[in-house]
């Protein structure tokens, strides 16, 4: 009977790689390294540096949790995965891509043999509109129209709303005489299109080394996380283009007849909202996706009591996320959550990676309709609830002692601000004094100009009723004047 002590020199012997993990697992019939193979393996670690007693083993890998066990730059892991390809077809991208190739001319009545560079790199629906609109020319760059990116992307956005509003029309939608209209329809905002390509473009290829080198490094981990085949399948979209509007969940709260059906209908027929893109870290855009479909579906339901403060709790999620999303509130208007911020993408996909997690990761479809009811909040499921509550009282606490008496009064200023509206500048500016000595009025000027003021209301009155106001108020006016004449 294998004993845990041999499963734990396997493990170090084979240099603690993907294969000794598996091997080690194997020899103890295990999937998980847990209980008393965890903690052997954690002292030997630690043994020989590989680890420290803070750090906490990964119950998957074996390593410190956050520590990478395969590198897909080292040329003999490459070669290894390539060998595993040719021997397994099913798993071979090329060969698969290109039979979906020869599947999309066929139902456009082309031959197999054709061209398929026609068709371009992307594939799917970008690599048919290429595929049709060869020959043309960009009108603003004087290059092909295949290669204009942005106009590529704002006709691909018109010609996805149109197949999403019509299944099974692809094939008259990328007529060539077809995506030309879109072409006009998209020219007029060319110019935000050409911002999103060239945010893009810089962290992706042409931007500061350390910044390039950061999307590379971050999409190396997260293709590490997914076991992605093809490594190059996430690196392509490490940042992409991302619809503020989600186009598949507008489109479909237009079909339900949802709230707010005419902002939807907006978002996914008008070339302006169709155009409009948000420069988007890959994995956060795919996970920002599904929660706004899952939000949509809870407004539409009328068994979910949606909350402002749920809406909030949801905005701030997003806001940490660093992404915005735009649909209709429950009351049928427009509704931003979140706000957009690259550089906030990044550090949410770094903390994930740190977890071995997805980004958004614990906030699925049941806990989004928690939040938005109000019974739950992001605090519940691992994400700050927002402003300094978030910090926790052991390190306010610790704050305390290191603050002084004035800097610990605006720490809690601020701290309570959004809950008692009494500490609010607005309310203190409501409540001050005014009848108090030293108040100064603020200067407004009066609303009827120079000889107008015949026309007030005083002047409009007649003798009597002008008498009958000053007999009124005699008692305030006489204290008034003896005030003033006593200063």
């Amino acid at each position: 009977m294998p004993t845990i002590a041999a499963a734990v020199n396997l493990f170090f012997k084979l240099g603690r790689t993907t294969a000794a993990k598996n091997a080690a697992l194997k020899l103890l019939n295990r999937k998980r390294f847990t209980g008393e193979l965890a903690r052997k393996i954690k002292a030997r670690s630690i043994k020989k540096g590989f680890m420290k007693e803070s750090d906490e083993l990964s119950k998957k890998t074996g390593l410190k949790v956050g520590e990478r066990q395969r590198d897909y730059s080292d040329p003999d892991f490459i070669a290894k995965q390539k060998a595993g390809r040719l021997v397994k077809p099913s798993v071979n991208l090329t060969e698969y891509n290109l039979a979906r190739k020869k599947e999309a001319l066929k139902r456009r009545g082309i031959d197999e043999d054709s061209d398929l560079t026609l068709l371009g790199e992307e594939g799917g629906m970008e690599g048919l509109i290429k595929g049709a609109l060869a020959g043309e020319k960009s009108s603003t760059l004087g290059t092909t129209l295949r290669d204009d990116k942005s106009f590529i992307k704002g006709i691909l956005s018109l010609a996805r709303a149109a197949e999403l509003y019509n299944p099974g029309t692809r094939a008259n939608i990328i007529q060539k005489a077809n995506l030309m209209k879109y072409k006009q329809q998209v020219e007029p905002y060319l110019a935000q299109l050409d911002d999103v390509e060239r945010q893009i473009r810089y962290w992706l290829a042409e931007g500061d080394a350390a910044d390039v080198a950061k999307i590379k490094q971050l999409m190396s981990r997260y293709t590490e996380l997914k076991k992605s085949v093809d490594p190059k399948y996430w690196h392509a979209r490490g940042v992409t283009w991302g619809h503020p509007g989600a186009l598949k969940v507008n489109v479909e709260n237009v079909l339900k007849g949802g709230p707010g059906k005419k902002f939807s209908e907006y978002l996914t027929k008008d070339p302006k909202g169709l155009t409009r893109y948000d420069p988007e870290i890959g994995p956060v855009n795919v996970g920002k996706d599904s929660r706004d479909a899952a939000i949509m579906e809870a407004i539409r339901d009328a068994d979910v009591p949606v909350t402002r403060k749920g809406l909030d709790q949801m905005s701030d999620l997003y806001t940490q996320a660093g992404v915005r999303s735009i649909m209709p509130s429950p009351t049928g208007k427009r509704m931003i959550l979140g706000k957009h911020d690259l550089i906030k993408q990044i550090d949410f996909l770094t903390n994930a990676l740190r977890k071995n997690k997805d980004p958004f990761h614990g906030i699925n479809k049941k806990q989004i309709r928690e939040i938005l009811a109000g019974v739950s909040n992001l605090g519940k499921f691992g994400y700050q609830a927002g402003g300094l509550v978030s910090i926790g009282s052991k390190i306010l606490a610790k704050l305390a002692k290191k603050l002084s008496e004035k800097e610990l009064k605006m720490l809690m200023g601020s701290l309570w601000k959004g809950v008692d509206p009494k500490q609010a500048p607005h309310y203190k500016a409501w409540a001050k004094n005014r009848w108090g000595p030293g108040y100064k009025w603020p200067y407004k000027k009066s609303r009827i100009r120079g000889p107008e003021m015949k026309k007030s209301h005083y002047a409009s009155l007649s003798d009597e009723a002008k008498e009958d106001l000053r007999k009124r108020y005699a008692k305030r006016l006489a204290e008034y004047i003896a005030k003033k004449k006593g200063q």
